[in-house]
C-alpha cells in the first residue's frame, strides 16, 4: 500500500503543476492588480466572480462528477466513447442556450449588481466564459481516469502562459483595468477547447442513450444544489458585506481571499485532480478502505503545513504582493480564512465516499443545514464585525460540514477516520500561528528566520504526541538514511 499512496502522490505533484500553473495566475498577477487596479474595482470582481461560479454551477448539472463515476469503472473503451458523447451532448446542448440568455440580460444582472450598467461588457464576457468553463473539464477528467498527468499539466501550463501574457498586455499597454482580467481568461478557454477538438472526435462513440442519460442525472443533479449551497456557504459574506458596508470592504475580502485560496490551489485541487479517480476505484476493493484512511490523514497533513506557513507571513506576503496601501490590512484575514480549508480538505474524503455509496442526498442535507445556518451568521455578525465577521463565517461554516458530513460518512461507510490525529494536528497548526502572528509580529529580518524555524517544527513535534505509526516511522528512516548515503557519494 505505501507504494501505491507514493505513487498517488507522485501524479498528486504533477497535477499540482498543472493545476498550479492555471489557477495561480491571478496570485501571480496580483502586484499587478494591485497597482492597476482600485480596491473598489477589485470589490467588483470579488462580486462577479461569485456569481459566474453560481451560473456555471447549475449550467454544469454536476455532471463532471457522473462521468467520474462511470467513465472510472467502466472497461469497454465502446461504453466509454458511448459515456463520454452522451455527457458532452447534454452539456453543449444545455449551456450554449442558456450562456445566451445571460448575455442578453447582462445590463440588467449590472443594474441589480452595482445599481448602474457601468460593467454590462464584462458581464457579457464573463458568462461567455462560462460556456467554456462548463465543456472543458470533461475532456480534463479523460486525461486524470486515464493517469496522464504529464500531458494534464503541460496543457494546463500552455493556458496558464496565454492567461498571464494576455493579463500583462491588456493591463499594462491597452490600459483595460478590470476588464483585461475577464478577456484574458474567455481567450485562454476558447484556445483550450479548440485545442481538445481533436480528442472529442477521437473519444467521442454517437449512441444517443436516454437511459444512460437519465441515470447521469439522477446521480448529479442532487449535486447541483450542493454546489450552489456551497457557494452560499463560501461566497454569500461578500454580498452581505456590500450591503452592511462598501465595495471596497469586499475587494479588501476578496484580495485575502484570493491569498488563502492559495492552500486550495496548492494541495486541496491537486490531490482531488489525482485522487477521486483513484478513490472510486480503491473503494471497489476490500483493501481501499486502509487506502483512504491513511489519504485522509497524509492529505489533511500536506493541507496542514501550507496553512501554517501562509497564515503565519500573512503580513510579509501583503507586503510583497501589494503595490497600494490599502490593500495592506488584508493581511490579517489570511489565518481566519485559510483555517477553513483545512476542514474543506477534510470534506472532499467525505463527498467521495458518499457519491460512491450513491447517497448524494446525504451530502445534500449536510449543505442545506451549513447553508441556513451561514446565511443566519451572516444576518448576526457582518453588520457587526464587518470583514472579520465575514472571515469567521467561513470557518464556523466549513467546521458545521465537516461535523454533518463526518456523522452521515460514518453510517453509511462504517470506517473510523483517524479524528484524533487530526485534532493533533489542527490544534498544532492554530498554536504555532499564533505564537508566529502575536510573538513575532514585527516584520524582520530575524523574525522571519525564527518563525520558519517554528513553522518547520510541525512535524517534528507530532512525533511526542504519538501522531505516527511503526512503519511511517520506518520508512521516514529508510528515506532519510537513502538521502544521506546519496548526499555522501557526491
Amino acid at each position: 500500500m505505501f507504494k501505491q499512496l507514493v505513487t498517488t502522490y507522485k501524479e498528486t505533484v504533477i497535477y499540482s503543476l498543472g493545476n498550479l500553473s492555471n489557477k495561480i495566475v491571478g496570485f501571480i498577477l496580483l502586484p499587478l492588480y494591485t497597482s492597476y487596479i482600485s480596491v473598489h474595482d477589485f470589490g467588483v470582481l470579488g462580486l462577479i466572480e461569485p456569481l459566474t461560479q453560481l451560473i456555471f454551477t447549475i449550467l454544469s448539472l454536476g455532471l463532471n462528477s457522473a462521468f467520474m463515476r462511470w467513465y472510472a469503472v467502466e472497461k469497454d473503451d465502446q461504453e466509454k466513447g458511448k459515456i463520454f458523447f452522451n455527457t458532452n451532448f447534454v452539456l453543449f446542448l444545455n449551456t450554449s442556450v442558456l450562456v445566451l440568455i445571460l448575455i442578453m440580460q447582462a445590463e440588467p444582472v449590472s443594474l441589480l449588481l452595482f445599481s448602474n450598467t457601468d460593467f454590462t461588457l464584462i458581464l457579457k464576457i464573463a458568462f461567455a466564459n462560462v460556456f467554456f468553463l462548463v465543456v472543458n473539464p470533461i475532456i480534463f477528467s479523460t486525461l486524470r481516469i486515464q493517469h496522464k498527468p504529464i500531458q494534464y499539466s503541460i496543457i494546463r501550463a500552455g493556458q496558464f502562459t496565454i492567461n498571464l501574457l494576455l493579463n500583462i498586455y491588456f493591463i499594462i499597454c491597452l490600459d483595460w483595468g478590470l476588464l483585461s482580467i475577464f478577456v484574458s481568461q474567455l481567450v485562454s478557454q476558447v484556445l483550450v477547447f479548440i485545442y481538445f477538438l481533436p480528442y472529442y472526435f477521437k473519444l467521442i462513440r454517437l449512441d444517443f442513450k436516454p437511459k444512460l442519460i437519465k441515470e447521469f442525472l439522477v446521480f448529479s443533479l442532487p449535486l447541483m444544489p450542493v454546489g450552489i449551497l456551497n457557494l452560499i456557504i463560501i461566497m454569500i459574506n461578500r454580498y452581505f458585506l456590500e450591503y452592511y458596508d462598501t465595495l471596497e470592504s469586499v475587494g479588501l475580502f476578496s484580495f485575502a481571499f484570493r491569498i488563502s485560496n492559495t492552500i486550495k490551489i496548492l494541495v486541496i485541487e491537486s490531490l482531488t485532480l489525482s485522487l477521486t479517480p483513484i478513490l472510486f476505484q480503491k473503494l471497489a476493493e476490500k483493501s481501499g478502505k486502509r487506502f483512504i484512511q491513511k489519504n485522509f490523514i497524509y492529505g489533511s497533513f500536506i493541507v496542514m503545513i501550507i496553512y501554517i506557513f501562509i497564515a503565519s507571513f500573512s503580513q510579509e506576503i501583503i507586503l510583497l504582493l501589494a503595490q497600494n496601501k490599502d490593500y495592506y490590512l488584508a493581511y490579517q484575514l489570511i489565518p481566519i480564512l485559510g483555517l477553513a480549508y483545512i476542514f474543506h480538505a477534510v470534506n472532499y474524503f467525505y463527498y467521495v465516499i458518499l457519491s460512491y455509496a450513491k447517497k448524494t442526498t446525504k451530502i445534500l442535507q449536510a449543505t442545506l443545514i451549513t447553508a441556513i445556518i451561514t446565511v443566519i451568521l451572516n444576518f448576526i455578525l457582518v453588520p457587526y464585525f464587518k470583514i472579520y465577521g465575514a472571515a469567521a463565517i467561513n470557518v464556523f461554516s466549513t467546521f458545521i460540514l465537516f461535523v454533518l458530513l463526518y456523522i452521515f460518512s460514518k453510517s453509511v461507510w462504517g470506517v473510523y477516520f483517524e479524528i484524533n490525529k487530526l485534532v493533533k494536528m489542527i490544534l498544532l497548526s492554530l498554536i504555532i500561528v499564533l505564537i508566529n502572528n502575536i510573538v513575532f509580529s514585527e516584520v524582520s529580518a530575524a523574525s522571519i528566520i525564527i518563525k520558519l524555524l517554528i513553522c518547520l517544527s510541525f512535524p517534528v513535534i507530532l512525533y511526542p504526541l504519538n501522531f505516527y505509526e511503526r512503519i511511517e516511522i520506518e520508512k521516514i528512516s529508510q528515506l532519510f538514511s537513502s538521502f544521506l548515503k546519496k548526499f555522501r557519494n557526491r
